[in-house]
C-alpha cells in the first residue's frame, strides 16, 4: 500500500510539474553559454563544466545549469546544480524527466548534502561516496604541512614556483605537454574525463597554471580552479615529469596554497577520498572500490584509502560528506559500473563489467 501510494504521488507530481523546462545543450556552444555561470560560482568544481565532455541541461533563465552524460543504460549528473540556487529544483526535477523520458537510471554523482531533501523527492536512495577535504586558508601553515617547505619562492637549489596567467598559459603548452605525457607512461595511468579534467590545450587554456620549474625547466604543473569571489581555490589535473624531486606533490601544493592564502581565498579544496569503509567485502566491493579510487585526484600515487586520506589529513581540513544518489536496489551494481565506466571512458570497462559478473 505505501510503494502504491508513493509511486501514485509521484506519477500526479510529474502529471502537474509537465515537461521539462530545461534546455539540453551540447557541443561548442555549451562552453560559451556555462562561462558566466562558472565565473558566478564560488565552488571551484564548476570549472569541469569547461571540459566539453558532457550534457548541460540548462534552466531556460540562463543563469543555471546541470552537468551530465550518458553511460550504459544510465544517465549521470555530475554534483548538485551549479548557478542560481532558486533554481536547482527546477533542473533537478526536469533532469529526472529526461532520464524517465529516455528509459534510463536516474543518477547524480558526487553530491552534497546540502540539497538532498531535492534527491529525495525525486524517489532516489543514498550511497556515501567519500568526503571531500576542504583547508580554510586562513589558519593554513605550510610549516606544519610540509616541514621542508622552506617558505619562500625560490629554494636556493633551482627549484622555483610560479604561477602563469591564463592568457599565457599556450606559451608554454609544449612543455607542459611534455611533463604530462612523462607523467602518463611513468605512472601507467590513461586520461580519464566527467569529474576529473583530461590535457587537452583548449582547456587548460581556461586557467591560471601553477608550475615548478628546475634550473629553468618545467618539471610539474596544475591547473587552478578559482572560484568566484575568492571562496574557493583547487586543482585539477596535477602532473610531474621525470626530473621532478620525489616530494615535488607535497611542495607544489604547499606552494598552491600559501599563493591562494595570500591571495585572500577562503578555502582550498584537496578534492574527494573514498572512505574506508568502501574496503568491506560485499557483493559491490570491487566495483565501489574502483570508483572510490577514481574520486581522488592523485590517487594513482596511493596504495590504500587510508593512505589517501592519511595524505590529505596532514593538511587539517574540513571534511564534507558526497554521495552518490541512485534509484538503488538490484540496480546499484550497474549503476556503479555505468559511473566508473564514464569516468575512465570506457577504457577499462571489460574489467568492471567481469567483476560484476563475478558478483
Amino acid at each position: 500500500l505505501l510503494v502504491a501510494t508513493m509511486a501514485g504521488i509521484f506519477t500526479l507530481l510529474r502529471l502537474v510539474r509537465g515537461n521539462p523546462v530545461a534546455e539540453v545543450v551540447s557541443g561548442a556552444e555549451n562552453i560559451a553559454r556555462v562561462r558566466p555561470i562558472v565565473a558566478a560560482s564560488g565552488r571551484s568544481g564548476a570549472s569541469i563544466a569547461l571540459l566539453g565532455d558532457k550534457q548541460l541541461l540548462f534552466h531556460p533563465e540562463g543563469d543555471a545549469v546541470l552537468m551530465y552524460q550518458g553511460s550504459g543504460d544510465s544517465m549521470i549528473a555530475l554534483g548538485d546544480p551549479v548557478g542560481n540556487p532558486e533554481h536547482f529544483e527546477e533542473l533537478a526535477w526536469s533532469f529526472r524527466e529526461l532520464c524517465d523520458a529516455s528509459d534510463a537510471h536516474c543518477v547524480f554523482y558526487d553530491i552534497s548534502d546540502a540539497w538532498l531533501p531535492i534527491y529525495i523527492d525525486l524517489g532516489l536512495s543514498f550511497s556515501r561516496l567519500g568526503e571531500e577535504a576542504r583547508v580554510k586558508l586562513s589558519s593554513f601553515d605550510p610549516a606544519v604541512s610540509n616541514p621542508a617547505d622552506p617558505g619562500c619562492a625560490d629554494d636556493g637549489a633551482g627549484l622555483r614556483f610560479q604561477v602563469v596567467p591564463a592568457d599565457r598559459v599556450p606559451e608554454i603548452m609544449g612543455e607542459l605537454k611534455r611533463v604530462s605525457d612523462q607523467w602518463l607512461a611513468a605512472s601507467g595511468a590513461h586520461e580519464k574525463g566527467f569529474s576529473i579534467g583530461f590535457f587537452a590545450a583548449d582547456y587548460l587554456a581556461n586557467f591560471d597554471c601553477a608550475v615548478l620549474r628546475l634550473d629553468g625547466e618545467i618539471v610539474a604543473f596544475a591547473n587552478l580552479w578559482q572560484g568566484a569571489n575568492l571562496e574557493e581555490l583547487s586543482v585539477d589535473l596535477i602532473r610531474f615529469g621525470e626530473a621532478a624531486p620525489t616530494d615535488a606533490m607535497d611542495y607544489l601544493l604547499t606552494r598552491v596554497m600559501s599563493w591562494g592564502k595570500a591571495a585572500g581565498y577562503a578555502w582550498f579544496s584537496l578534492g574527494l577520498a573514498p572512505l574506508p569503509r568502501l574496503e568491506q567485502d560485499d557483493a559491490v566491493a570491487p566495483l565501489w572500490n574502483r570508483l572510490g579510487s577514481l574520486v581522488y585526484r592523485f590517487g594513482e600515487s596511493f596504495n590504500s584509502f587510508e593512505g589517501l586520506r592519511s595524505y590529505e589529513q596532514k593538511f587539517n581540513p574540513e571534511w564534507e560528506p558526497r554521495y552518490l544518489a541512485s534509484e538503488g536496489g538490484m540496480d546499484l551494481p550497474v549503476t556503479l559500473l555505468d559511473t566508473t565506466d564514464l569516468i575512465t571512458r570506457g577504457l577499462e570497462h571489460e574489467a568492471f563489467a567481469a567483476n560484476l559478473q563475478s558478483h
